[in-house]
């Protein structure tokens, strides 16, 4: 199947063979045609807010993703070809992450959003990671203990008569 610049070159050259008389209506028809056409197609990945609520026709629904997760999501939209903005709330501490997508797409925002949440169950199962103030009890455990100097040993060379 022919992807869209091959199929775009076959209509131009067609056009072309199917008219010998090419007048001024004819071209600026021609380029409307081909300027409608890329403007109807949609885009996937992140976008900004206001191209996504254009796109939607104001239908968006949100989630929240923290910040350590927010690349496995990137990630996993980018797999379902999702269209998604991206709106940081700083006044929370840390600071988390809205992630907006519009509704017409949750079929596919649903299997997406289920993968991304197993992948993030499967990681919170596999990290450890240790409270800060226990951290600091190892660290502080570490520097009480003495330590123990490093024996060079250095070859001397024997005199052999």
């Amino acid at each position: 199947m022919p992807d869209g610049t091959e199929k775009d070159v076959r209509s131009v050259v067609d056009l072309v063979l199917q008219c010998s008389d090419i007048t001024k209506e004819l071209v600026q028809q021609a380029m409307r045609d081909y300027l409608q056409q890329n403007q109807d197609k949609s885009t996937h990945g992140k976008t900004s807010l206001r191209k996504l609520a254009e796109q939607s026709n104001g239908n968006l629904d949100s989630i929240e993703v923290s910040s350590a997760n927010l690349q496995d999501f990137k990630e996993t939209a980018k797999k379902y070809d999702i269209t998604y903005a991206i709106k940081q709330d700083s006044s929370t501490t840390p600071p988390t992450n809205h992630v907006f997508f519009a509704t017409n797409d949750t079929d596919n925002f649903k299997r997406a959003f289920t993968e991304y949440a197993a992948e993030v169950s499967e990681k919170a199962k596999t990290r450890y990671e240790i409270p800060r103030e226990q951290f600091k009890a190892r660290a502080a455990k570490i520097e009480k203990e003495p330590r123990q100097k490093e024996q060079v040993r250095t070859r001397e060379k024997q005199e052999t008569r």
